[in-house]
């Protein structure tokens, strides 16, 4: 009974962040707000980084609401082992649910010093009835409004989620996009420009580069290496979004 209880209980929670009545608006605003007051007076104008990723939540059971058949797909780049574990390394279906989350770092202060703390402010959950990226695009604009247009923003996300509604995010002042790239990417030089001569079509890209043709650079005390290179990438923003 205890466990059918409970069940229910989360079937509830579930509808809530799925079809409720309530506006979840209402409770992201409150966290962002306390969240903001953790940060120490001499970090006011410090930058606040965003990020957002789904997270699949497994379920053993199939009465849940707005359950599904998702991929997990974390370890999907892992090398390849025997056939059993490389099978399990690759990815696999589980039924659960899909949330899209957003999280705010900010600076505060804690035993070991000030260290920039992750906080969980929004999470909608996936039906299908509604795009991934518009939910994220209007998380992170709650996220903006609240905290104000003219403080610094950072919004980090993987490769799936930099384009769309998330792509057109970039052209809010103060809100730069930090994003993984596929190794595959199609990006290019900046295109040279020249004095117009003559009846011409000015090229909108320059040559092509790989991820290869970046130089980089170790960084000292981390197995990381770095490179900085201005590129031209082709990103989608669609027009049928709101305007921002």
């Amino acid at each position: 009974m205890a466990s059918r209880l409970s069940d229910k209980s989360l079937n509830s929670f579930y509808y809530l962040l799925s079809d409720g009545k309530t506006s979840l608006n209402i409770w992201s605003t409150q966290i962002i707000k306390l969240a903001l007051r953790c940060i120490p007076p001499a970090y006011e104008e410090a930058p606040i980084l965003l990020a957002v990723d789904d997270t699949l939540v497994e379920k053993e059971g199939t009465e849940f609401a707005h359950g599904g058949k998702l991929f997990e797909h974390s370890g999907y780049s892992q090398p390849k082992g025997n056939s059993a574990a490389s099978q399990n390394k690759k990815g696999r279906f589980i039924y659960g649910h899909c949330f899209v989350t957003l999280i705010m770092l900010i600076p505060a202060m804690t035993i070991t010093g000030l260290k920039y703390v992750p906080v969980v402010v929004a999470q909608r959950m996936w039906t299908g009835k509604v795009s991934k990226l518009v939910m994220a695009r209007e998380m992170v604009l709650l996220a903006r409004k609240i905290v104000g247009e003219h403080r610094q923003l950072m919004l980090l996300c993987d490769s799936w989620y930099p384009k769309g509604g998330v792509a057109g995010l970039a052209r809010l002042q103060h809100l730069d996009i930090i994003c993984n790239a596929r190794s595959d990417s199609a990006m290019f030089e900046m295109p040279i420009p020249k004095e117009k001569t003559g009846p011409w079509c000015p090229k909108k890209y320059g040559k092509q580069i790989k991820a290869d043709d970046f130089e980089l650079v170790p960084v000292p005390g981390t197995d990381y290496h770095v490179g900085v290179r201005t590129v031209q990438a082709r990103i989608s923003v669609t027009s049928r979004l709101p305007p921002l």
